[in-house]
């Protein structure tokens, strides 16, 4: 059946694909081709076109035309294992009727929620995690988000609040270069992403693997987590795991990589001064009479007449007039 509409109903960060298809079904008349003159229907034979014989459905199958004239078979089983293009969207099983669960505690999450679907979902993964529908709910979303990364084990939240300090998307080998030694880095990585706190991303450094956080507050809160002590050590670390992979960094990576910077500060500091100048010779300019300005200067000897100036050659005979003559 053919849709009359297509569009997606969104709750916050949930989107949900919709279909609309007709209620009714279009009638329509249908006609057969008949032999005149004794009625019958016209049938359409199967026939091959290489021996010309007529052919049955069971010995029929797909084929690909890749060349002119030439063809690959597929089975079924062949085509059926092709993986399936993912589409981006959310598939909902089923929903959670009102009686699974406690009205107390649907009422509470409701309440504080406000409408925030990303307080209802954190909210049900960390009932989920731990099988303990009597928890306590936080009064606002930081606070959800701050009891549920306290649920972590040790290592889980180290990896968490190191990979924080690089941003929302983050690389395993700056996590390791700022755990402690003995973090298992990338079991703790792969239970992150099971948890749905993180997701794979492309990575920015070559050769490496990359992570997003799920949402910005959860960065946020692990990265408010730290010390701020703590915070400028691995600060100070980071920069220098960034500099020494500087190499690895494509051109336009966004990253802060101080010997990238230094360039553009130059240039930008030349462009200042070259406007300086510019401005300088412009009012210069302004402040020249309006004769020199347009063009008309007086003569050179004219000037020098009205100044009482004598010629360079003039004053030169002078000089030359009153020295002694001295014996050869």
């Amino acid at each position: 059946m053919k849709t009359i509409w297509k569009g997606a109903i969104s709750f916050g960060l949930v989107t949900i694909p919709v279909r609309v298809y007709g209620a009714t079904e279009a009638k329509s008349l249908r006609f057969n081709q008949l032999h005149e003159p004794d009625g019958g229907r016209i049938r359409y034979k199967r026939v091959c076109s290489v021996d010309g014989e007529e052919i049955d459905y069971s010995e029929i199958v797909k084929g690909y035309e890749y060349e002119k004239d030439h063809y690959v078979t597929l089975t079924d089983e062949e085509l059926d294992s092709l993986p399936v293009a993912s589409a981006k969207a959310i598939e909902i099983e089923r929903f959670v009727e009102a009686e699974e669960i406690d009205a107390g505690l649907r009422d509470r999450i409701l309440e504080s929620a406000a409408g925030n679907p990303l307080f209802v979902e954190e909210m049900v993964a960390m009932i989920a995690e731990h099988d303990r529908p009597d928890v306590t709910v936080p009064p606002t979303i930081h606070a959800l988000l701050a009891a549920r990364l306290d649920q972590l084990d040790t290592a889980e939240r180290s990896v968490l609040e190191r990979g924080s300090v690089e941003g929302q998307v983050f690389h395993r080998g700056a996590v390791v270069a700022l755990a402690p030694e003995e973090t298992p880095v990338d079991g703790r990585l792969v239970s992150l992403i099971r948890k749905d706190l993180v997701r794979p991303e492309r990575p920015v450094v070559a050769y490496d693997e990359a992570f997003r956080f799920r949402h910005l507050l959860i960065r946020d809160t692990a990265y408010d987590g730290l010390p701020k002590a703590v915070r400028a050590e691995l600060h100070e670390r980071f920069a220098a795991w960034l500099v020494a992979h500087a190499r690895r960094l494509p051109p336009r990576s966004g990253l802060p990589l101080p010997g990238r910077a230094r360039p553009a500060r130059r240039r930008r500091a030349a462009a200042r001064r070259a406007r300086g100048r510019a401005s300088a010779r412009q009012q210069r300019a302004r402040r020249r009479p309006r004769r020199q300005r347009s063009g008309h200067r007086p003569a050179r000897q004219g000037r020098r007449a009205a100044s009482g100036r004598q010629p360079r050659a003039a004053r030169g005979a002078g000089r030359a007039g009153s020295r002694p003559d001295v014996a050869r």
